[in-house]
């Protein structure tokens, strides 16, 4: 499936000064009035194409599950996630801004189940057990929902230097290399405490030489994500529709690490570090009736 996007809103500092090797000062601005003078006005552009893959088993011998797989790319001269969008660079060449938009993950898979488990009167095993033994044994179910999918894209950065002479004290640098280690695992890195990019792929443009850093944006891919979260249910029929049901929900159920990004700003010492995961494992106890 594809979708496109025109007319996006976008913003625009009407007192930026154009790239020049001409030293900054701020008797050129044209509003003098103002440091910034913010111009929203629509013209951002998104193109969207996915392939979709998708599984479905309807509830069949106490089993149904879907799963579904997405293979995805967006490019966007704008910020989807914001209104309106704006920019860290070169205002007056929007078309260098295109680039992969950095909330779309390139694979995603996703799957969630139901599964009541075959033990119990009713049931393929242990059909004729008695009462109380049946609410012991019988009516377990579980459910769940696990995804996984790459990472983020994300832009390098640097901070300190005004190469345009706009004022602007950083942006993205120059590119020399890719950027991304190819065929290493991110998350034997991470652990090991080492950068997950590579930091000789990047150059911090020198102040006042008229340009800005010809890096695109989003050209680095963050750490991927995993996570299970899982329901086991106890259900206890009380009449022929309802039925009391005891809940153990378990939200990322493995305590998986699931990490940040990391710091992309080439100007520090801490270029491609991870120093942060996201949420622990949670869980909830909960006592509900369905009818």
């Amino acid at each position: 499936m594809g979708t496109k996007g025109q007319n996006i809103p976008y913003q625009e500092d009407l007192n930026l000064l154009y790239p020049s090797t001409e030293p900054y000062s701020s008797s050129r601005r044209p509003y003098q009035r103002f440091n910034s003078a913010s111009l929203t006005q629509s013209g951002g552009s998104s193109i969207y194409h996915g392939f979709t893959i998708q599984a479905d088993r309807r509830m069949s011998r106490g089993l149904s599950f879907n799963a579904n797989y997405t293979w995805a790319k967006a490019l966007t001269d704008v910020s989807l996630t914001s209104y309106p969008a704006s920019f860290s660079q070169n205002q007056y060449a929007r078309y260098l801004e295109r680039a992969d938009d950095d909330w779309v993950r390139r694979h995603q898979l996703r799957f969630s189940y139901i599964y009541e488990l075959p033990f119990g009167r009713g049931m393929k095993f242990l059909n004729g057990l008695p009462g109380f033994p049946n609410n012991i044994l019988g009516g377990w179910q579980v459910n769940g929902i696990t995804t996984m999918s790459t990472g983020r894209r994300i832009s390098p950065s640097f901070s300190n230097t005004d190469p345009a002479n706009t004022n602007q004290f950083g942006g993205r640098p120059d590119r020399i290399g890719n950027g991304n280690l190819d065929s290493v695992d991110l998350r034997d890195r991470i652990k090991a405490g080492l950068p997950i990019f590579d930091s000789s792929a990047f150059v911090q443009p020198a102040t006042g030489r008229g340009s800005y850093g010809n890096s695109a944006r989003d050209i680095l891919t963050g750490p991927g994500a995993q996570t299970w979260n899982i329901v086991i249910a106890k259900n206890f029929p009380l009449k022929e529709r309802a039925r009391l049901q005891f809940r153990w929900e378990m939200f990322n159920a493995f305590n998986r690490e699931n990490f940040g990004n990391p710091s992309t700003n080439i100007s520090g010492g801490d270029f491609g570090l991870v120093t942060y995961a996201g949420n622990m494992r949670k869980m909830l106890f909960a006592l509900r009736i369905d009818y």
